[in-house]
């Protein structure tokens, strides 16, 4: 875990210092972490992320998220909706 520091700078910096099987990084917002996840992805490890959207619809219009989806970086996706007081959550497969 790293702290202080922006995402993209420290997922390269653990991709190249910990040989790590799995990545988690939280609120995937700008080009910076794309390309971070895209590197290490190429690189075999896996992935756990997050980001923020309305809908499966509004996250695939997102061009930086789209880009990911299409390149095939995630297999899965954990949707979590509100439905007034309760959540429902559901996993789609991509692949």
């Amino acid at each position: 875990m790293l702290d202080g520091c922006p995402k993209g700078p420290a997922l390269l910096m653990l991709l190249r210092g910990m040989n790590p099987q799995v990545l988690a990084a939280d609120e995937i917002t700008a080009p910076e972490d794309a390309a971070a996840l895209e590197m290490a992805a190429n690189c075999g490890v896996s992935l756990l992320c997050t980001a923020h959207a309305g809908s499966l619809e509004e996250l695939k219009a997102r061009p930086l998220y789209r880009r990911l989806l299409d390149e095939g970086l995630f297999r899965r996706l954990a949707i979590i909706e509100r439905a007034g007081r309760e959540r429902r959550y559901q996993v789609v497969e991509l692949c």
